[in-house]
C-alpha cells in the first residue's frame, strides 16, 4: 500500500520552538514605489527635477511671447510666425545637436547649453551677435502692430 506524502500547508500561526529563548524579529517589508524608484539614484534625481523646472520655464516663456505678439498686433497670422520662426531652429538644431552629442562629452555639453538658456531666458538683449535675426523680427512684428492699429 502506497502512502501519499503529505503536502505540508502554511499556516498562518508561527511554528512553535523547542527553545523559549528565541526572539522572532520582524522584517520590514519593502514598499514597492513604482516608477518613482528611479528617482533614489541622486544623479537622475538631480536631472529629473533640473529638466522639468528648466522645461517648466520654456514653455512659460513661449507662452509670454505668443500673448504679448497677440497682445500687441491682434492677428493670428502673426502669432503663427512667432511660432513657426519658434519651431524652425528647434528643428535644425536638433538634427546638429545629435551629431555634437555623439562628439562631445554629453555632460560638458549639456551644462553649457542649459547655461546658455538660461542666460538668453533672462537676459533677452544678451548675445546679439549669436542671435542676428531676433531684431528684425521684432522690428516685424512691431511694425504689423502699426498696420494692425492704423
Amino acid at each position: 500500500m502506497k502512502i501519499e506524502p503529505q503536502k505540508e500547508g502554511v499556516s498562518k500561526e508561527p511554528a512553535s520552538s523547542v527553545s523559549t529563548t528565541s526572539t522572532v524579529v520582524a522584517i520590514p517589508a519593502k514598499r514597492s514605489l513604482g516608477p518613482w524608484r528611479v528617482l533614489r539614484n541622486r544623479n537622475y534625481a538631480l536631472l529629473f527635477w533640473g529638466q522639468l523646472i528648466s522645461s517648466a520655464g520654456t514653455q512659460m516663456q513661449v507662452v509670454a511671447v505668443s500673448w504679448q505678439v497677440y497682445l500687441l498686433t491682434h492677428s493670428a497670422i502673426a502669432l503663427g510666425l512667432i511660432g513657426l520662426v519658434q519651431a524652425i531652429p528647434r528643428l535644425i538644431f536638433s538634427l546638429v545637436g545629435g551629431v555634437f552629442a555623439d562628439v562631445f562629452d554629453r555632460r560638458k555639453l549639456l551644462l553649457i547649453t542649459t547655461v546658455a538658456l538660461f542666460s538668453r531666458a533672462i537676459f533677452p538683449g544678451s548675445f546679439p551677435g549669436l542671435f542676428p535675426g531676433l531684431g528684425r523680427v521684432r522690428d516685424f512684428i512691431l511694425k504689423l502692430s502699426k498696420i494692425r492699429h492704423c
